[in-house]
């Protein structure tokens, strides 16, 4: 992945240039792609497991419009 990530530019170099840049394109200091940056948000954000943040309230949500709408239609 991490390979993935850096060829984004064919002359980046981990002693020159690093692993800590913010940004792509012209943002960059090393000019990343945005490609390159998407799959850096992609991997680091599964591996941190942010999106149990997302998904674990939306489905709560889901379970309770089912338990409302099913548990209680006779009421």
């Amino acid at each position: 992945m991490l390979w993935l990530i850096a060829s984004g530019i064919p002359e980046y170099s981990i002693a020159m240039n690093g692993l800590g840049q913010n940004g792509f394109g012209e943002f960059s200091p090393a000019k990343y792609s945005l490609l390159s940056c998407f799959v850096a948000e992609v991997v680091l954000t599964a591996l941190f497991q942010l999106w149990l943040f997302w998904v674990a309230p939306i489905l709560g949500a889901i379970i309770v419009v089912l338990v409302w709408r099913y548990g209680f239609k006779n009421q």
